[in-house]
This record gives structure tokens, sequence and C-alpha cells, in this order.
């Protein structure tokens, strides 16, 4: 990991990838400040004692209300200067998908020679995260979740920075142009798909397929078996969820297919849950859309499964 980036690019096959030498933070405007309530509070009373004190003569009430001043101008200068220097990217999941909650990072580099940096509140406007101090030189990684709603390509453009350190008095604000680019799959629904010798087969659903088949082996629960294949004296006996395989239960190859006459996002849903159990499964995978015979031939491997989500990410629902 490199210590620091101008501008961050995500995609689905490379969660990171860093950019060139470091460079000055590039701002999309002047940083923001303005009067918290406290100091809006702290304006109208030291404006109040000056009044009082050259009224008065009372250079007590002077002194005190310069003190005030003194500490609205601190907090002024120090704030703006707190956002300064700063440099932020993002650490996502390699795979995003539409609705559900991913934990991601932005990754915040402190390139100052001298100065910590405080209390910086981050934003995009999909997730936020803080920092509550960064030394010079220094690189944070602050947790996140984002949520983004729909499939296909996204962008996150420029990053909010935001204190009101040291006093709070005032508050400020300052956009970074960092950017980051990759595309969002769609959101797994329970799928189906066909054996791959079975061009002429009804697509059938995962969780409606028989047991009747021959025994075939015993092997250790997955994520997304059924509860009714757990064989429990077995897994008693063992001390771990084991599941019982038929034969017909499942092939070494399958075909995913998109029905052009079905409803669009949840066809996609359906196919995405059903390449994802495919692939978890160990079995080769190969993808009918509409239109489009390039992907039919299955598959395996990590790169495969991206190709496949990326095709169903990106699908405009054009069978033509």
């Amino acid at each position: 990991m490199a210590s620091a980036w101008r501008s961050t690019t995500y995609s689905a096959r490379s969660p990171i990838r860093e950019a060139g030498p470091p460079a000055a933070p590039h701002l999309r405007g002047v940083i923001a400040s303005w009067p918290t309530r406290e100091g809006w509070a702290a304006i109208g009373l030291s404006f109040l004692l000056v009044n009082l004190g050259a009224i008065g003569g009372n250079n007590l009430i002077v002194l005190v209300a310069c003190i005030g001043c003194a500490a609205l101008a601190v907090d002024l200068v120090g704030g703006r200067w707190n956002l300064g220097g700063l440099q932020v990217g993002w650490r996502l999941p390699e795979e995003l998908f539409a609705g559900q909650a991913c934990r991601g990072a932005f990754v915040v580099t402190n390139r100052r020679r001298r100065g910590a940096a405080h209390r910086i509140a981050l934003g995009d406007g999909f997730a936020t995260a803080s920092v509550s101090e960064l030394g010079p030189g220094d690189e944070a990684v602050a947790w996140a979740w984002w949520r983004l709603p729909r499939r296909g390509p996204f962008a996150f453009r420029g990053v909010q920075l935001r204190s009101t350190w040291p006093l709070g008095l005032f508050a400020h604000s300052c956009e970074l142009a960092e950017e980051a680019h990759g595309v969002v799959y769609p959101r797994p629904l329970a799928g189906r798909f066909r054996d791959a010798g079975d061009r002429e087969g009804d697509a059938r659903s995962d969780d409606r397929r028989d047991q009747t088949g021959d025994f075939r082996e015993l092997r250790p629960y997955r994520p997304g078996d059924r509860i009714r294949s757990i064989h429990w004296r077995t897994s008693a006996r063992v001390g771990q969820p084991m599941v019982v395989v038929r034969g017909g239960e499942r092939t070494d190859a399958v075909l995913v297919v998109v029905r052009a006459d079905a409803e669009v996002e949840e066809e996609l849903g359906r196919a995405t849950g059903a390449v994802l159990d495919a692939t978890s499964r160990g079995q080769a995978v190969g993808l009918v859309l509409p239109g489009d015979d390039a992907l039919q031939r299955p598959s395996v491997g990590t790169r495969w499964r991206r190709q496949l989500l990326d095709a169903l990410a990106l699908y405009d629902g054009d069978p033509g």
C-alpha cells in the first residue's frame, strides 16, 4: 500500500489502484468556515464586552474581550490549517452488490511535514467516517459502510472533509477532488440454472431440486446449503455440520439463463444468485443473456466469475 493517493480508481478486479508520485491535494474549492452555535455566542459576548469596556473604561473587561477575540482568531486560522495537506482514498470490497451494505474504508494520509490533523469527519455522499488524530506523514484507515442502490457503473467524485478543531467555535469544510470508479452487481436473489448438457430442459431453481438421487458423498456444510440436506447423526459424530450429496443434485457445469420475457431486474438478481451459488460450489458456470451468445461456454475461476457478474451488472435490457 502506498502512503498517499492523488486519486484512487476502484474496479471489480482491483479494489485499489494507487496513483503515481505524491502531489499536492486537489481542492475543488476553498476551505469554507462558519461559526458554530458556540462561536456565535463567543462573537456576541466579545462584541458586548468590547463595548462595555469602552463605555465604562474598565480595562479588565477590555482584556477579557481581547482574549475572546484572540480565541476566535486562533480557532479560525488553526481550523483552516487543520484541513490542509490531507489526501483520501477508498478501500472497497472486490464485489459490491446493489442494495447490500458493504464494509470498506477511507484511507486518509497527512502529507504535512509538521503538525497532526485532528477530529476529521469524511463523507462521499454514500458513507461517512471520522479520524480522531493523524500525525504528520501518517496514514489512517477509517472504516465505513456503503450501500449503493442500483446495479451498473458507479463513480465517487469527491470527498468532503469537515472539522471543528481546535476550539469548536468554527466549523470548517473542504472537498477533495479524489475519484473512484467501479461496477455494482445486481442484488442476488434465489437463483436458477440448468445443466450444461440439458439445453432443452426447463431452468430449475436450486431450492426445488429433489433429493431422491443415489447417495454420492458426505461433505462439510457450505453457506447456501439447505438445512434439510444436513446429516445430523454424522454431524454430531464429527463435530461439524455435514451435508449429504446425492446423484443428480448438482452437475460439474451449469448454464445460467436470463429470460427475455421476465422482469429485467428480478431476472438479473436471480442470475446473480445462481452464479454465486454455483461458483461457491466449484462448478463451471456459463451465462446466456438475451441476444448474446459470447458467454455461453461454462468456465471456472475468480476472473471468470467477475466477468459473468460484470455482464449482468452492465446488461442494458435490450435483447437485440
